[in-house]
């Protein structure tokens, strides 16, 4: 038994020599069973272990479970850790399912001795019993290629202190291979009497459905767990073709907002494009867990759909059809500080004296939202060599160049200001000076009605000079009667 743990443990990769390992020990055969063959080959990986129990507070023989595991680490070296709490309680204050609140809370207790001990690793006892249920359970209610690769071997998460590897060392081995072999070795376990309560919709597969089908078909079980692997597999190949797709054709604009060309995304065969648009969902939610084939399926359908068109999903994500473009992103609602767009709608309009600039000689820094900057100077034409000014007449448009712009400080006769664009803004768009609305040059621009609130300008009333990343005006040009320039530039794109 241990040889074939070891040999499943090796072929996945899961532990590297000295990690920190916390093992989830309710005290049952199977994670008694984890725990030994854990112990097993500590020495040969030199692995710190840990064990840490939980006690829901729903049993009333779970203080008995509580003190056999400790007595059995105590035997084996391992430092124990135990956490106890009402979970019952705790679940309908927050209104969630005993079984939801349970597992929620076990994994803060997992996550509080990781960051104490500074393991790396986290190891749950799931049998290949538990892979047939989770496989079932995924397929009734409703899944895909993922739901039915069941549980994963190994699966890299991310917590507050840190990533770490989430850890299934005993998915080769079933249920009563484990139990055989612990009573072959003589050692005891403790059996959780809520295991036999078939009200909970996980028991009712274990106890009920998963023996039916062993009856119609000896060996299904196996069988399903046997799928799991198989699947896991295809799942990994389409997630191969969708993380190419991402770096070659996908745009992470901002933080939590991706971009790419429905056009093309909409041309991959249908298996590609719905693992492509499930890999944005994980990235712009930070996790996959919440999204389910329905929420691919919105979102594919968006691909023909007319600009504008949006579908909002688990976890604050929206995705929306912009023109040419599908965008996922996290929208951020109600009274959050951190959000990008609460930083825009809290932007205080900035007033720049000309006749200050003039003066110092000297740069000035303004700070903007998302971390970018916008720098400014007044220099006069006289401290300038003639070539050095020729050169400058020569690329007065700065056409190619988005981020620097220079413009003929006499002519700007009223204060600067920085801020988002309102209503009533326009901008000298052609030589002959005719005007356009910056509405108007934005929507030609194709950019959608929520990021224009993102928009922010250098502006002289109503008349704006640059939108900050964009096109500058026609006005304001550098000319030979110029005596002073003012020079501007955005950075933080």
């Amino acid at each position: 038994m241990i040889d074939r743990i070891k040999s499943y443990i090796e072929k996945h990769h899961m532990l590297n020599r000295g990690d920190g390992v916390v093992m989830g020990i309710s005290g049952g055969a199977d994670s008694v069973a984890m725990l030994l063959a854990f112990c097993a080959i500590k020495e040969e990986y030199g692995l710190r272990l840990y064990a840490v129990h939980v006690n829901h507070g729903i049993r009333t023989e779970a203080a008995e479970d509580a003190d056999y595991v400790k007595a059995l680490c105590d035997n084996n070296d391992i430092p124990f850790y135990l956490f106890e709490d009402k979970v019952k309680e705790m679940a309908a204050t927050q209104k969630k399912t005993l079984e939801e609140m349970g597992r929620e809370y076990r994994y803060q207790c997992f996550y509080q001795i990781m960051e104490k001990v500074g393991a790396t690793v986290l190891a749950t006892a799931h049998h290949r019993g538990d892979q047939a249920e989770t496989v079932l359970f995924h397929i009734i209610r409703g899944t895909d290629l993922s739901g039915m690769a069941g549980i994963r071997p190994v699966a890299e998460r991310t917590a507050k202190f840190g990533r770490f590897s989430l850890i299934r060392p005993l998915l080769c081995c079933e249920k009563t291979e484990l139990v055989g072999w612990l009573a072959a070795k003589g050692y005891a376990w403790r059996e959780d009497s809520t295991n036999q309560d078939s009200t909970y919709s996980r028991n009712r597969l274990r106890n009920e459905v998963l023996p039916s089908l062993e009856k119609v078909h000896a060996g299904a079980a196996a069988h399903i767990a046997d799928l799991a692997g198989i699947m896991w597999e295809h799942e990994k190949y389409f997630c191969r073709i969708a993380l190419n797709y991402v770096e070659e054709h996908v745009e992470n604009r901002e933080e939590y907002v991706w971009q790419t060309d429905r056009q093309i995304l909409s041309e991959q065969d249908a298996l590609v494009a719905k693992a492509v648009i499930y890999e944005l969902l994980g990235r712009a939610g930070q996790g996959k867990k919440e999204f389910t084939r329905e929420h691919v399926e919105a979102v594919y359908g968006l691909l023909g759909s007319q600009s504008g068109k949006k579908v909002m999903l688990p976890k604050e994500i929206e995705a929306v059809v912009s023109y040419e473009n599908l965008i996922i992103r996290k929208c951020f609602r109600g009274a959050d500080t951190q959000s990008p767009m609460r930083e825009f709608a809290d932007f205080q309009e900035i007033i720049l004296s000309l006749d200050k600039l003039k003066k110092s000689g000297k740069e000035e820094k303004v700070s903007l939202p998302l971390g970018r900057t916008l720098r400014l100077s007044c220099q006069p034409v006289s401290g300038l060599t003639g070539e050095q000014y020729e050169n400058m007449l020569k690329n007065v448009g700065n056409s190619k160049n988005n981020y620097t712009k220079l413009f003929d400080c006499d002519t700007i006769k009223d204060a600067l200001c920085i801020r988002t664009a309102r209503s009533g803004d326009y901008f000298i768009f052609n030589a002959v000076g005719n005007k356009k609305k910056l509405s108007r040059y934005l929507l030609d621009m194709q950019i959608p009605a929520d990021e224009r609130q993102r928009i922010l300008v250098l502006a002289c009333g109503n008349e704006v000079l640059y939108v900050l990343g964009g096109r500058r005006c026609e006005n304001f040009k550098i000319r030979k009667e110029t005596k002073h320039i003012l020079k501007v530039t955005y950075e933080g794109e």
